[in-house]
């Protein structure tokens, strides 16, 4: 009995704290998104690490209703790329101090803020399943882009960064859906552009390699990503964000105490970049992915696609003005094409939903 009044009690608290930091945004946003609601759709968008169901347009009250819903989400898919854009210039300067301990860091101040949501996914198997496996893949693509950026430019690590649009359309047709021509011939556009790219800027080198492959697994992580909230269901949606933030943090902080085998010292912890770390775990981690949950209830697949194809080219411009970082023709002429491809495979070679309904 005393036991089920604890978990009763539990349950009460984290539901609550839930019901108010959604009632907190919906009064921002001026819309009546739930994430407990029940309800369940096949009509989603999904971006890095979410995928909202695309919404009817609110009669609510509030001010920012005066702004068409379709601006509105247009307008926090462009704030949320920015974020994005800094992103890699934060991460190649705090990299430099310590890329594991960094990201540990970084995912654990993250985590803490979906706290109260993980307590409840936690009672969850199939959310917890879902959760520690995008988590793995999640935690392998920031570790990987961390050790990149060690050796590797900002501003061509942001471009390389564009393989996870065509590794999606690829996992689609290993799954059975097929893939279409257009995409083939994009993806080898893609590695010419690379090609150019290696010819312009600093050297090539292995973080260059590791940028690669770090896009690829977050290509996997936006395709599992989009499978468990079509399985799990709208409801679902801030719950296995939790629990991916929480894998990540656990298996980024493994890798840092993997990689120092106790040589990391307390009276290190003075030299933290703390003011990085902040940035990245609440502001282009946590405020990022609810942005990202409202703004893609108010576009279509299309435009959120084209939006965040702009990702490298505002971490190069941020990497030219702050790092001052230089692409010269060739790396230009590559980097274009590179997001042409990329923007073709989105527009051309995407699965339709009739074909997403079928599978």
């Amino acid at each position: 009995a005393v036991d089920a009044a604890v978990d009763a009690a539990v349950d009460a608290a984290v539901d609550a704290a839930v019901d108010a930091a959604v009632d907190a945004l919906n009064g921002v946003r001026g819309a009546h998104f739930h994430p407990t609601s029940g309800e369940r759709s096949d009509e989603y968008v999904c971006g890095k690490l979410s995928c909202a169901k695309v919404e009817e347009e609110s009669n609510a009250g509030s001010w920012i209703d005066l702004i068409p819903s379709r601006l509105r989400g247009l307008i926090m898919l462009n704030v949320l790329v920015l974020l994005c854009g800094t992103n890699w210039v934060v991460v190649k300067e705090a990299g430099e101090w310590d890329p594991y301990v960094f990201c540990s860091l970084r995912f654990i101040v993250a985590a803490l803020f979906f706290a109260p949501v993980f307590l409840r996914a936690a009672r969850n198997a199939e959310v917890v399943k879902g959760g520690i496996e995008i988590g793995i893949y999640t935690a392998t693509g920031y570790l990987l882009q961390a050790e990149g950026l060690l050796t590797t430019d900002a501003s061509r690590a942001s471009f390389l960064s564009t393989f996870t649009v065509l590794v999606v359309p690829f996992l689609a047709g290993l799954s059975g859906r097929g893939v279409k021509p257009i995409t083939w011939a994009s993806a080898f556009a893609a590695l010419v552009g690379v090609g150019l790219l290696e010819q312009s800027g600093s050297a090539p080198s292995i973080g260059d390699l590791w940028s690669a492959v770090s896009a690829m697994f977050f290509g996997v992580q936006m395709f599992r990503t989009e499978h468990y909230a079509r399985t799990l269901g709208k409801d679902s949606g801030f719950d296995l964000m939790g629990v991916i933030l929480a894998t990540t943090a656990v298996i980024t902080t493994g890798a840092a105490l993997a990689t120092h085998s106790g040589s990391f010292q307390m009276d290190q912890l003075g030299s933290v970049p703390w003011g990085q770390v902040f940035y990245c775990g609440l502001l282009t981690t946590d405020v990022v992915l609810l942005m990202e949950v409202f703004a893609l209830q108010d576009v279509s697949s299309v435009e959120a696609s084209i939006i965040y194809t702009l990702e490298p080219v505002v971490g190069a411009c941020f990497a030219c003005l702050l790092l001052n970082e230089r692409i010269g023709g060739l790396g230009i002429l590559g980097a274009c094409i590179i997001l042409t491809s990329c923007m073709v495979t989105q527009l051309l070679g995407a699965e339709s939903e009739t074909e997403v309904k079928a599978e």
